[in-house]
């Protein structure tokens, strides 16, 4: 992201703040000393940059400011996810466009042995869909009827605009994958370019298993991740995830089973394993 978000100049409206009497806790700012009366502050036009906070670092947790609601023209710009941010008045890493996309898109890689990676990636989708973006997911190999696909289907047919969402496989897939398995991994790369443009998440579920099983190629992998559109956050699922794609990924995060139901003798569970 630009580092010009630090800049006081990304505030352009607040001369609607003559008062500060919104603000119920003050009890946090340890060194408000010298704005004797805030009364006298009827703009921020003189506030060229954060330069002259000298101790945000003060700030704890945006949680002390109760009443944001009254902020309407800076919520478009940023959000504060943690005072803690504020590291000697930079705030460029919090700024947001007003899409809720980042400017630089991420690739997030959910993999390992334990139990997640999908359910993670569909905790995204649907904090993607709740800001609005456009969300494509894929799913490779897979072919079981699941919670998670029933509602889906059913949302992406109610609203095309929002979310596409594919199954792309023909299940359990041996050491030597048959050309049918192969041909359903080449439908499913050729779909996520066709449907990527204009999304804001892209998620190609499995995608590592595949990879492994030899059903696409880690260059064409490569070559989507570094085609995407500027915003575009991309995850890749699946345990098995060739080194190679960690060096290109921004989050990897590794799922490790520290106790599974399943090795206690419980059957996979409706709701809670598909």
């Amino acid at each position: 992201m630009s580092r010009a978000g630090a800049s006081g100049r990304r505030f352009d409206k607040l001369d609607k703040f003559d008062k500060f009497d919104k603000f119920d806790k003050f009890d946090k700012f340890d060194n408000f000393d010298n704005f004797d009366n805030f009364d006298n502050f009827d703009n921020f036009d003189n506030f060229d940059n954060f330069d002259n906070f000298d101790n945000f670092d003060k700030l704890d947790k945006s949680d002390d400011f109760d009443k944001f609601g009254e902020f309407d023209d800076l919520d478009t710009f940023f959000k504060f996810a943690k005072c803690d941010d504020f590291d000697d008045g930079d705030i460029s890493n919090v700024f947001i466009s007003g899409e809720g996309t980042m400017s630089e898109g991420l690739v997030l890689i959910n993999t390992g042995p334990g139990k997640g990676k999908t359910s993670a990636a569909l905790g995204v989708a649907l904090r993607a869909l709740g800001h609005g973006q456009r969300v494509v997911f894929l799913q490779f190999i897979k072919s079981m009827e699941t919670g998670e696909s029933k509602f889906l289907e059913d949302y992406a047919r109610r609203n095309p605009d929002r979310l596409f969402y594919g199954r792309f496989g023909l299940g359990f897939v041996g050491a030597r994958p048959t050309p049918g398995d192969k041909a359903r991994a080449a439908e499913a790369m050729a779909e996520a370019s066709r449907r990527r443009p204009g999304a804001g998440l892209v998620v190609l579920d499995e995608i590592n298993v595949a990879l492994d099983k030899g059903l696409v190629s880690l260059d064409e992998v490569k070559e989507f991740l570094a085609s995407g559109e500027e915003g575009q956050n991309v995850i890749l699922t699946g345990r098995g995830c060739p080194p190679e794609l960690y060096e290109l990924a921004h989050t990897v995060t590794e799922m490790a089973e520290v106790k599974h139901a399943y090795r206690q003798g419980i059957k996979a569970k409706p709701g809670v394993d598909y």
